[in-house]
């Protein structure tokens, strides 16, 4: 376990909410940690590619023998807010008292989501948009009442934060659900993490590089920012050698559990209100025009770092000395060609990004065209993040500036 800093490693890594669990098989602990919750009915929502390929979600059955009273198999990418009341509804029908899911970020997602909308009497779209979300706070809402336990596949990160994405896919439009209380209990386990596809993991792996830098490289620094910045840059020196390791040996269970514990430190910033920019705020809105979060991160994550770099030189400086200090990382810069006195920080992460195959270019990801570039500019604005960034985004057309550098 390549984990350094007790400071962050005890504040952090052994706090009570989320718990972070590992080191037993996932089935084992999903049902001892039900059992200490005292709960009786359990929800699963799972991955419906680990339901059709492995037998992982049979294990889960059989640990949780007898406490299993409904499960939703597969759910859209970006959680689509129709599929977040239709499965609330089976919950209830159910009379579960616990969910637990078994995949990717957009079922932990869900989960938050769901079991935020029970507890406000949410029955339509329409309730569900009314409860606070980041760009209407301060909206009233009942806390989160249901336990429920996250057993994570991907990097996605979400099961660490207190908010969750939801896609109202009458507008294309992504909320940010806010007031949510974290999980009970994150479970790890790089057996588990094995088994999802390489190119998922590689995706959900450069969103949390995404994640990483983005909050270093913040204008918002709330203290105790040497313990964030720590945290955050220890997470990169997790992620990037382990995702190249994994490109090596998909495997590789150890280096799928380095990764897994990087993305926790990726997002310690968020406990103290450290926020992301335009990276994450235009991929909220480029995410339900079809594209994954993690080809997101890799279209525009260089981009926006070249875009802030007047502003923010300084910081950026400090994650390429980091990305430099990684030896895996430093031999593929110099393979490349770069120099260390010469490569922005968008360019080294443009290499790495290339390295792990994901694509650099919105024609790559089907987003083509000016009217598309146009919607996809207004639409930003509309996303806090967005209004977060280093450098002062006006409008639509400083939007486009950065859009027309990922053509």
């Amino acid at each position: 376990m390549a984990i350094t800093g007790e400071v962050y490693r005890q504040a952090f890594l052994n706090s009570a909410k989320p718990m972070l669990s590992y080191g037993v098989p996932f089935s084992e602990a999903c049902r001892k940690h039900a059992e200490e919750y005292g709960v009786k009915k359990i929800y699963i929502l799972a991955s419906g590619t680990l339901s059709r390929n492995t037998d992982l979600l049979q294990d889960l059955e059989r640990a949780l023998d007898g406490m299993v009273v409904g499960e939703r198999i597969g759910m859209t990418p970006h959680t689509l807010i129709s599929e977040v009341v239709e499965v609330l509804h089976d919950v209830r029908r159910t009379g579960a008292d616990c969910i637990v899911t078994l995949g990717g970020g957009s079922l932990s997602d869900a989960a938050k989501a769901i079991t935020f909308a029970e507890a406000n009497d949410v029955q339509t779209r329409e309730d569900l948009l009314n409860l606070p979300h980041m760009m209407a706070k301060d909206r009233p809402s009942q806390p989160t009442r249901m336990p429920y336990i996250l057993i994570p596949s991907t990097l996605s990160g979400g099961e660490y934060s207190s908010y969750s994405g939801v896609t109202d896919e009458q507008t294309n439009i992504k909320y940010q659900l806010c007031n949510l209380e974290p999980a009970n209990v994150v479970i790890l386990s790089g057996e588990l993490a094995a088994t999802t596809p390489e190119d998922v993991w590689i995706a959900s792996g450069v969103r949390a590089i995404d994640h990483c830098c983005e909050n270093l490289c913040t204008f918002k620094k709330e203290e105790p920012w040497a313990v964030v910045e720590k945290a955050q840059l220890d997470g990169l020196k997790l992620l990037v050698p382990n995702l190249l390791k994994t490109l090596e040996d998909p495997r590789d269970a150890t280096a799928r559990f380095n990764c897994q514990l990087g993305v926790v430190l990726s997002l310690f910033g968020l406990q103290y209100n450290v926020y992301p920019g335009c990276s994450h705020g235009i991929g909220h809105i480029l995410g339900p025009m079809g594209v994954s979060h993690g080809k997101t991160s890799a279209v525009l994550m260089p981009a926006v770092h070249k875009y802030n770099a007047s502003i923010n030189e300084k910081d950026q400086s400090v994650v390429r000395r980091t990305l430099w200090s990684i030896p895996e990382a430093a031999d593929l810069f110099e393979a490349c060609g770069l120099q260390r006195d010469g490569a922005d920080l968008g360019d080294l992460l443009d290499a790495i990004i290339r390295r792990l195959g994901m694509p650099r270019s919105l024609t790559e990801v089907g987003i083509t065209g000016e009217e598309k570039l146009q919607q996809l500019a207004r639409n930003s604005m509309a996303d806090p993040c967005v209004h977060m960034n280093p450098r002062k985004i006006e409008g639509p057309e400083q939007v486009l500036e950065i859009l027309r550098m990922c053509t």
